[in-house]
């Protein structure tokens, strides 16, 4: 009799928590994260760090003594080169939430075909950043494709340089929906925290 209430216990327990399906079939609405995503058919990823804002000291800005003020914080409004407590200093900002170390790159896909060029210094003479980028592309269907960039070169003429800046580009044999990008082939193998550090990692 205790063999026979347990059955039944057992089997009450099995169809309260689905476990038997007695025919039923899978819900044709139930779909895998991967099928979930749509990658957007254009996308700009900008691959930048920079300062999110910046302390002034009121007694060095004009505003006063020390005596007679308090320094202030000055949040950055927009990404980009910017003089924020007028000291005649540009720095870089960045407030994306993304701190992305290694190449200071803008990339930028249609579809399949993809483009890469280095954020400019305040002047627009160098690279923010390195010159060469090496940028691992994936599909969803986790296809993989590598191109090396090199972003900058220097034109000579006489006793005068000037940069020349490339856009890198590339057709891939699929879309991508995310890339990997570092200064050095070799950071795509590690395997430890030292991967996180050099190679930034964005998803379209």
């Amino acid at each position: 009799m205790k063999q026979i209430f347990f059955a039944v216990i057992l089997i009450a327990m099995a169809s309260f928590t689905g476990c038997l399906g007695f025919g039923e079939e899978e819900p044709d609405d139930l779909i895998t994260p991967i099928e979930g995503y749509e990658t957007p058919q254009t996308s700009t990823i900008r691959v930048d760090s920079g300062i999110k804002g910046k302390i002034v000291n009121c007694e060095n800005n004009g505003n006063g003594s020390s005596d007679n003020c308090d320094d202030y914080y000055l949040p950055c409004m927009s990404h980009g080169w910017y003089d924020i407590d007028k000291d005649d200093n540009y720095e870089y900002c960045d407030i994306d939430g993304h701190t992305n170390n290694g190449p200071q790159v803008i990339v930028k896909k249609v579809g399949n075909t993809v483009t890469i060029e280095c954020i400019k210094d305040f002047e627009e003479l160098y690279c923010k950043g390195n010159d060469y980028a090496y940028v691992l592309f994936t599909s969803i269907e986790g296809l993989q494709e590598m191109i090396s960039c090199d972003l900058r070169d220097t034109y000579y003429d006489g006793e005068n340089s000037q940069p020349i800046f490339h856009k890198c580009g590339a057709t891939l044999g699929f879309e991508p929906v995310s890339f990997e990008i570092t200064y050095s082939s070799q950071y795509f193998e590690y395997t430890n925290s030292d991967y996180y550090y050099h190679v930034s990692f964005r998803v379209f």
